[in-house]
């Protein structure tokens, strides 16, 4: 909610181009049920790099023909788990890499190398 008490959400990028192998940080919902209740009709890819923050009003959300709400589907609880699950690998994975970056830091540092510009071996 903002300062007026209007909600805001946040929506993120969606694809059927799955492309799994090259994007494991990603959200897919692919299971029938879970399609079913999400309200998509093909397997889809989450982008969770691509993510805003909008206000909840016409100007962003139309709502469809034949449906009462822009929504148009949720993602079940076990939906809900599976993302957190993804959220919680990809902020594990980002811990990792910014720890492999602070040895290799203080290890050159310790050789009296000068700094690199790029820490991303």
């Amino acid at each position: 909610m903002d300062d007026d008490g209007l909600p805001w959400v946040s929506v993120v990028y969606g694809t059927t181009k799955l492309r799994r192998e090259e994007r494991l940080g990603d959200f897919v919902v692919a299971n029938l049920a879970e399609l079913d209740a999400a309200g998509l009709y093909r397997a889809t890819r989450f982008d969770l790099n691509k993510c805003a923050t909008l206000p909840w009003a016409t100007n962003f959300f139309q709502t469809r023909p034949g449906y009462q709400s822009p929504v148009i589907g949720r993602l079940s609880e076990y939906g809900i788990y599976m993302l957190q699950v993804t959220i919680s690998v990809r902020q594990a994975r980002q811990q990792r890499e910014v720890e492999r970056q602070a040895k290799i830091a203080a290890e050159q540092y310790q050789a009296g190398e000068p700094p690199s510009d790029s820490l991303s071996d």
